[in-house]
């Protein structure tokens, strides 16, 4: 949505809400009008009553005295009094005009409410909408250049490995180089599924024992059999250390914030589990970009990337760490991010429950 139609739809708001309190304002004269006719009309048919009275004669329970101010004709001679219904019937006749001038009142009043809370409902919906539009445009564009690259890099490598181009001695090293970038569009694709199931309210729910040892070693070793020493990974962890959740889940996210790491440029990276209470907290240390600690919390919406985060190492599309976040609340945990500022690197913490003593027995 571009900014002509922007200003377009806001143009049309705005004729709309002027339109719109013209009306109110023209429907609430004519009825304060109508109220006013109603009760003069009253006050002209008493008068008629009293003046058929006068010819006829017949006072009845009408009684001689002054005009009331609210009756504004003259009945009778100047200074002899005029024949007027009792007062208990203007008294009526006034309180008909309150509750008539209060239904009133409140009837625009509820209407006023439910007009402004419906366009705000649809302006919001309207911005919902262009917000959505802008992500999809934006998580589009990403997409296609984070699938793009390595494919044209995959391409290439083939092309050289077909063609004898590469030497014996670099054949490994790029054979990694492969490897590691079919690894990085499987998970890409695997988040793009992930994303769309929780979007869907797909999601499978599995709430189980989890090694976590074993798999963080298993994807230290694969990272750095992948890296080709271009970048290395620590792990500290205790063996029999458990929590409760699903294993791809769990995976889903360390994998995430290791690629994070490799995004923000890191060239070392330390995983460090520990206990914390009832939780297990992993610790995921990296020496990359790093980012201003106001943006700790906004670098888990959707689509967002750091403001330190130039895209020359990567890019992404912004879901990673959303389903970070995503992924370790449905089990129960958190993730939260720490740094102290641009250069000087990151920390994104994972926290999930322990798995109790029955449970790893």
């Amino acid at each position: 949505m571009d900014g002509k139609t922007f200003r377009t739809e806001y143009l049309v708001f705005g004729f709309a809400l002027v339109t719109l309190a013209a009306l109110t304002m023209w429907w609430s004269t004519a009825l304060v009008q109508w109220v006013d006719g109603g009760y003069a009309r009253q006050l002209l048919e008493l008068e008629h009553e009293a003046l058929n009275r006068v010819v006829r004669n017949d006072p009845g329970d009408y009684v001689l005295r002054d005009l009331p101010h609210r009756m504004g004709c003259s009945l009778a001679p100047q200074g002899k009094g005029q024949l007027c219904p009792p007062e208990s019937v203007f008294d009526e006749l006034e309180a008909w005009k309150e509750r008539r001038t209060f239904m009133v009142q409140g009837e625009l009043g509820l209407l006023m409410i439910l007009l402004c809370v419906a366009f705000w409902m649809l302006f919001r919906l309207v911005r919902s909408e262009r917000r959505f539009a802008e992500e999809m445009s934006f998580f589009l564009g990403r997409v296609t250049h984070d699938m793009k690259t390595p494919l044209a890099g995959l391409k290439a490598l083939l092309q050289s490995l077909y063609k004898g181009r590469v030497p014996e001695g670099e054949r490994s090293r790029m054979l990694l180089l492969g490897l590691e970038q079919v690894a990085r569009e499987e998970r890409l694709v695997s988040n793009l599924l992930t994303a769309q199931r929780m979007r869907a309210g797909r999601q499978r729910r599995t709430d189980e024992p989890v090694a976590l040892s074993p798999l963080l070693k298993r994807l230290v070793t694969e990272r750095n059999l992948l890296a080709h020493g271009e970048r290395a990974y620590d792990l500290e962890c205790d063996d029999g250390m458990r929590v409760r959740g699903d294993h791809d889940k769990v995976q889903s996210i360390l994998h995430n914030l290791l690629d994070n790491a490799q995004k923000c440029g890191a060239k070392e990276v330390k995983l460090h589990a520990s206990m914390d209470g009832d939780l297990v907290r992993v610790d995921c240390h990296d020496d990359g970009a790093g980012f201003p600690p106001s943006e700790a919390d906004h670098l888990f919406d959707a689509f967002v990337r750091s403001s330190t985060d130039s895209g020359a190492s990567g890019g992404g599309v912004g879901l990673g760490l959303y389903l970070c976040r995503r992924l370790a609340r449905e089990m129960g945990g958190d993730v939260e991010a720490s740094s102290s500022g641009p250069g000087k690197g990151a920390c994104f913490s994972l926290w999930l429950t322990q798995a109790s003593g029955e449970e790893m027995s």
